[in-house]
C-alpha cells in the first residue's frame, strides 16, 4: 500500500526535474542564442562601419586625386653646346704719320715736323708753358709746349700729338742752312734762301716738300722765325 503511494510522488519529482532541466536548457538556449545574435549584430555592425569608412576614404582619396592637376611627363631636351665666341678681330695698327722734310736743331737733337711730340719732350724736359684747344680739323686738341723762347704745335692723331710746327724765339737757334736769322734783315736772309716760295704781309715762305720755313720780318728785320706743315 506504501510503495503504490510511493510512485506517484516519484513520478512528480521525475517530472518537476525534467520540467527543470528544460527550463534550464531553454534558458541557456535562449542566453546563447541572445549572445550570438548580439555578437553577429554588433560584427555586422563594424563590418558596416568598416566597409563605410574605406567607402569614404576611397572616395575622399578619387575626389583629391581628381581635384589635382595632370602632371604632364616630363620632357627631355637636349642641351645643344654654345657655339665657341669668335676670337677678338686684332686692333688696328696705327701708324704714325710719315715724318717731315724740315726741322729744328734743339739740345743737340733734330726734332723734325710730323713725329710725336712724346719724343721730342724726352729730349727737351719740361714745358714752361701749356694751352690747348679744340682743334678745327681734326678730333682732338691742339697743343702748344712752350720751352724757354720755343713754341712747339701739335695736332691730334691716333698715335699721339703730332708736331705741326716748331716756332723759335732764341737768336741763338740756327735754321738748316745754316744761319741765326733773329736780327738779320729779310735781305741778308734772301741771300742764303733766295727768293721766297711766298709772303703774306711780312712773313716770308720757303716751301720744301710738305713743309716750309718762314720769317717774321716786322720793318724788315727778322724777329721771330720758324718751320710748319703746310695744310
Amino acid at each position: 500500500m506504501k510503495f503504490k503511494r510511493l510512485i506517484p510522488l516519484m513520478v512528480l519529482v521525475l517530472a518537476v526535474s525534467g520540467c527543470g532541466k528544460k527550463s534550464a536548457d531553454a534558458d541557456t538556449t535562449e542566453t546563447t542564442t541572445e549572445t550570438a545574435t548580439e555578437t553577429v549584430s554588433e560584427e555586422s555592425t563594424t563590418a558596416v562601419t568598416t566597409t563605410q569608412t574605406t567607402t569614404s576614404a576611397a572616395t575622399t582619396q578619387a575626389a583629391t586625386e581628381a581635384a589635382q592637376p595632370a602632371t604632364a611627363p616630363a620632357v627631355k631636351t637636349a642641351v645643344v653646346p654654345a657655339p665657341p665666341a669668335p676670337a677678338p678681330e686684332p686692333a688696328p695698327e696705327v701708324k704714325a704719320p710719315e715724318a717731315g722734310t724740315l726741322g729744328v736743331t734743339l739740345k743737340n737733337a733734330k726734332i723734325l715736323l710730323n713725329t710725336a711730340m712724346s719724343e721730342a719732350s724726352k729730349i727737351l724736359g719740361s714745358t714752361t708753358d701749356y694751352s690747348e684747344a679744340p682743334s678745327c680739323n681734326y678730333d682732338g686738341l691742339d697743343k702748344v709746349f712752350t720751352y724757354d723762347k720755343v713754341n712747339i704745335y701739335t695736332y691730334p692723331h691716333p698715335s699721339g700729338d703730332i708736331i705741326n710746327e716748331i716756332e723759335i724765339n732764341d737768336e741763338a737757334i740756327m735754321t738748316d742752312k745754316g744761319i741765326a736769322p733773329i736780327g738779320k734783315t729779310i735781305d741778308e736772309v734772301k741771300a742764303v734762301y733766295g727768293e721766297p716760295t711766298e709772303v703774306e704781309g711780312v712773313t716770308y715762305k720757303y716751301t720744301d716738300g710738305n713743309c716750309y720755313t718762314y720769317f717774321y720780318a716786322d720793318n724788315g728785320v727778322v724777329t721771330y722765325w720758324g718751320v710748319a706743315m703746310e695744310e
